[in-house]
């Protein structure tokens, strides 16, 4: 399990355009995740230790940005941006990478039911730090292009599977092991909730 994220946003209608809509959130994660002491101490020691970080074990800010338009009534664009902000140490010395996520999107209504949208995206997370030194296992750079359908049924039900692909990928240093991604199957399932009497 990662840290929890905990958001508040708000939608602000017809902004540059009666047909677009910007939706501003900011929050913080929930230092939830599994943390491990400094494995580039224990290394050195000959101890056993981990590399992966489940979380940060500390509060990190949180700020997203999300715009979104219609060029016709089936074809819509969109611009996002999505940040975490690490400050500060956690109690074994860890401090969390900046990492932000910003893309565009291209949408395309077929019918009521089905939509597909493309996306491009860069990923761009620096290195982490144990007690002030660089993490050599973090700090990667990637873009990548995801394609999704969306089908949407009468009772509110919505399905959209999709296939993420890596485009570029580059790490900051040579000399640890960072996770690389690779090619991702997706699914969302949603379900709408009518609230009105």
């Amino acid at each position: 399990m990662s840290d929890f994220r905990l958001l508040i946003a708000h939608r602000i209608t017809g902004f540059l355009s009666p047909k677009s809509r910007l939706d501003i959130a900011f929050g913080s994660s929930l230092p939830v995740g599994k943390t491990e002491d400094n494995p580039l101490t224990a290394g050195i020691e000959g101890h056993k230790h981990l590399h992966i970080q489940f979380g940060t074990g500390t509060f990190d800010p949180l700020l997203e940005l999300h715009y979104a338009t219609f060029f016709t009534k089936r074809l819509s664009f969109a611009l996002f941006t999505m940040n975490k902000i690490s400050l500060y140490e956690n109690s074994k010395t860890y401090k969390g990478p900046f990492e932000t996520t910003s893309g565009l999107s291209f949408g395309y209504k077929i019918n009521k039911w089905l939509a597909i949208r493309s996306t491009f995206a860069n990923f761009s997370q620096t290195q982490a730090l144990w007690n002030n030194q660089p993490d050599p296992n973090s700090g990667l750079i990637s873009l990548n292009g995801t394609v999704a359908p969306t089908f949407r049924f009468k009772n509110g039900l919505t399905i959209t599977p999709g296939y993420r692909f890596p485009i570029y990928q580059r790490t900051l240093s040579n000399e640890g092991d960072v996770f690389e991604y690779g090619s991702t199957f997706i699914l969302n399932v949603s379900r709408a909730i009518n609230t009105s009497k």
